[in-house]
């Protein structure tokens, strides 16, 4: 069997395509002993792991010349509110042998996850918080901007790392008959309540984001599991709901999606501006175990 299929790239290449299920029925079939079939089990499976995107849309602190030309505060207010409202150091906890896609600017300037229709947008319209920010978590405007600029934000940064997003699940689902997203983010209690978001004082050390259980079950139970292991609370879907997909893919259900918002207070320090050595440390270990088990 090993002289067949394990060297035959283009039959374990039609393997990998293989949901789970029916890939564990199409093994048992094969001749040969349990040893080789198990070997074939585990390479497509060490396979199927490079269809898996980490997305981190809002870590960046960086901002284009643009938007400092029509800052409204100050440079030091606005690193200030750039750091309290970023996922601080959240790509800290990126993986390095799966895909990321970081979106290389700050979510003050242009948020990646915002629907790009304002009219679609809840934080557009009662936040003035859309896909291009007007107001921070405080409410208060801090950027004079126009359609212009806006146009601008939308054609330049935001089609540009959707086209990607895009680009990279297509070539997921191709390689590997399926995607599966991890969608980072960051959050902390004070934050929450500035937004007036109805959550109580104290959130969850990890809130899961899905759009349908159903289709992520396992992993979240996965999840779960890791936050008891790792004496995380955990709540599913709050304060955050549902996990980005890119919207050509919306209604596909080759890809699946499962966002991961982490309270900065199990990783960061006080001030919520720094690593904590040993919270991060233990974080780094869940977030290791986690990918591998991916």
């Amino acid at each position: 069997m090993k002289s067949y299929i394990l060297n035959n790239s283009q039959y374990m290449n039609w393997l990998v395509k293989l949901d789970e299920a029916t890939l564990k029925k199409v093994i048992a079939v094969l001749p040969g002993s349990a040893y080789e079939k198990a070997e074939v089990l585990n390479r497509i499976r060490k396979k199927r792991r490079h269809r898996i995107i980490i997305h981190i849309p809002h870590a960046s602190l960086d901002a284009p010349r643009m938007f400092f030309d029509r800052l409204q505060i100050t440079r030091p207010e606005f690193d200030k509110e750039n750091v309290f409202e970023s996922d601080c150091l959240v790509d800290t906890f990126k993986s390095d042998s799966l895909d990321n896609l970081i979106f290389p600017w700050s979510r003050m300037f242009c948020d990646v996850e915002r629907f790009r229709d304002d009219r679609k947008e809840h934080m557009a319209m009662f936040y003035q918080r859309g896909v291009v920010y007007e107001k921070d978590a405080k409410k208060q405007r801090f950027i004079q901007i126009d359609e212009l600029y806006k146009k601008q934000a939308l054609e330049q940064f935001y089609d540009v790392h959707h086209r990607k997003f895009k680009e990279m699940v297509r070539e997921k689902i191709l390689s590997y008959g399926e995607c599966l997203i991890i969608d980072l983010h960051s959050y902390s209690d004070l934050y929450e309540g500035m937004l007036d978001k109805g959550v109580g004082e104290i959130c969850p050390d990890i809130c899961i984001g899905f759009n349908s259980y159903e289709e992520v079950k396992g992993l979240v139970e996965r999840i779960q599991w890791l936050c008891n292991k790792y004496g995380y609370t955990n709540v599913l879907n709050y304060p955050y709901s549902g996990s980005i997909v890119p919207i050509d893919y919306m209604e596909d259900k080759r890809v699946k999606s499962v966002m991961l918002e982490v309270n900065k207070r199990i990783y960061l320090n006080d001030a919520m501006n720094a690593l904590d050595e040993n919270k991060a440390s233990i974080f780094d270990s869940f977030m290791k175990e986690f990918y591998r088990g991916l």
